[in-house]
């Protein structure tokens, strides 16, 4: 019995050893798959602690990323809204300019029209004031020819006497038949100079309405005497059609160094008037009224554009242009000034100059 029990307690002890060989083979290579899979899993929290930094560092980057571009985002709205508020501006500005036009326009034609009513009330009392000095001239020649017939026939009636006297004196035909000759021939000599006696008010009407025409055709000859070339250098209404000549409003343009001048003479006639007048109060007070119409029909912007589309029919080609109301001499430029009226001109921008120095300019 100790025998089996011997062998049984042996084999238990080989299945022992056996069992702890195996289990210790088994508990190494666990362990070793362990230590693997510790070293894997520490390498796995290496890669994601770096992974997980890399992932913050572009996070931080995309962060900003998106601040700049918000920042960009808020600036392009705030550029829009001020642009907007601009533009706003903008059509406020544009609407308040378009009204100041059409109000402009509006008191232009207004003006244009008022300008025509006085035209035609100028030419009207013009015509009745000529009317009038024709009618005194001729009252003035009745008077002048009544009282000339009746020196005539008092002279006449000396004349006989003296013949009579002589007839009576002397017994000479001849010195009796020349006497009475040479009375014919006075009475015939006083007669024509009775006829053409004028009134020195037509006269002088004539001389102040002819002045503008006359110093404009003198300023034309000045500009042909110095080799300029009409319809290049200088314009009148005679280089146009009949249908632009109307819109040719002044006497005559000159262009020097790409500068236009354009001459207006309209002045000449109430300025000399105004010189030559007696009341100067009154005249003064006539005159500023005419300078008024007269500024304002310069300054409209219908005249100059009439002018210069005229012009561009004939491809003239210049900078900037200048309006110059022309006066006769110093006198009446010295009268302008008197007046107070040579700036108001200058500030509608319409310059002033002599008819010399317009001779000066052209040469």
């Amino acid at each position: 019995m100790i025998i089996p029990l011997i062998i049984g307690n042996a084999i238990f002890a080989i299945i022992c050893v056996v069992l702890w060989v195996q289990y210790s083979s088994a508990k190494r290579s666990y362990e070793i798959k362990i230590s693997e899979l510790n070293q894997r899993v520490s390498e796995s929290e290496k890669d994601m602690i770096s992974s997980s930094t890399q992932m913050r560092q572009t996070m931080a980057a995309d962060n900003k990323k998106i601040e700049a571009l918000n920042s960009e985002l808020n600036a392009a709205r705030s550029e829009i809204s001020l642009i907007r508020k601009e533009k706003e501006e903008e059509i406020k500005l544009r609407m308040e300019a378009e009204k100041q036009i059409a109000l402009a326009i509006h008191k232009a034609e207004d003006i244009q029209k008022r300008m025509y009513d006085w035209k035609a009330a100028q030419e009207a009392a013009m015509k009745d004031s000529q009317n009038t000095i024709i009618q005194v001239g001729e009252d003035l020649y009745q008077k002048i020819n009544a009282s000339h017939q009746a020196e005539i026939a008092n002279n006449k009636a000396l004349f006989d006497q003296v013949t009579e006297y002589i007839k009576k004196a002397t017994s000479s035909i001849q010195n009796v038949a020349t006497i009475p000759s040479a009375t014919s021939n006075t009475t015939k000599t006083a007669e024509p100079t009775a006829k053409n006696s004028e009134s020195p008010a037509v006269k002088t009407a004539d001389t102040a309405q002819d002045l503008g025409k006359k110093l404009a055709a003198d300023l034309v000859e000045s500009m042909k005497d110095s080799n300029h070339v009409a319809g290049e250098k200088y314009f009148t209404s005679s280089n146009f059609d009949a249908d632009k000549a109307k819109m040719f409003l002044c006497e005559s343009a000159f262009i020097n160094d790409s500068h236009l001048y354009i001459f207006d003479f309209k002045a000449c006639a109430f300025l000399q008037e105004y010189t030559h007048h007696n009341d100067t109060a009154a005249g003064e007070k006539a005159v500023i009224q005419k300078l008024d119409k007269y500024a304002a029909y310069l300054s409209n912007p219908k005249y100059r554009g009439a002018i210069l589309k005229t012009l561009e029919s004939k491809n003239v080609k210049f900078e900037n242009s200048d309006i110059i109301a022309t006066v006769p001499s110093h006198v009446e430029l010295e009268a302008l000034e008197r007046m107070g009226y040579l700036d108001k001109l200058e500030q509608v921008g319409i310059k002033v100059a002599t008819f010399d120095e317009l001779i000066d300019l052209t040469l």
